[in-house]
């Protein structure tokens, strides 16, 4: 299933911590060690290698994490509205792993509350792509 991304593209993932995973590391040449980003990446490069795309991990590690619960309604609600602003895809990850926690345990995806494991980071990248389809 191709995407309806264009070859030559650019593409900007923005975030927190669950975004970032890293990428500010050189060796992992600023997708992040083992993110959704990373794993979006390869997907494109596996599924559509006729298309070269520029995928950008801007992601933002945050020092506040007690603050997180807190403020995410907020954050969400943004980010939302940004979205239809500026005519970009919005992915209710809360949503999202609502869904699959209807079939399996929450350690499944996230060993501790805020940050997803490989698995969870994989359904995050598989919507991803699917957003662009």
């Amino acid at each position: 299933m191709a995407t309806r991304i264009k070859d030559g593209s650019k593409i900007v993932m923005i975030g927190d911590s669950i975004t970032d995973c890293g990428r500010r590391d050189p060796q992992f040449g600023g997708l992040g060690n083992h993110g959704y980003v990373r794993i979006f990446a390869e997907m494109m490069t596996t599924r559509e290698p006729e298309k070269k795309v520029e995928i950008l991990n801007r992601g933002i590690e945050d020092s506040n994490r007690g603050d997180v619960l807190k403020r995410l309604p907020a954050y969400v609600a943004a980010l939302e509205e940004l979205s239809v602003e500026f005519g970009t895809a919005f992915i209710d990850m809360r949503k999202l792993f609502m869904r699959q926690l209807q079939y399996q345990h929450p350690d499944v995806y996230c060993q501790e509350p805020v940050h997803p494991n490989s698995v969870g980071h994989m359904l995050i990248a598989e919507a991803v792509y699917a957003s662009f389809s």
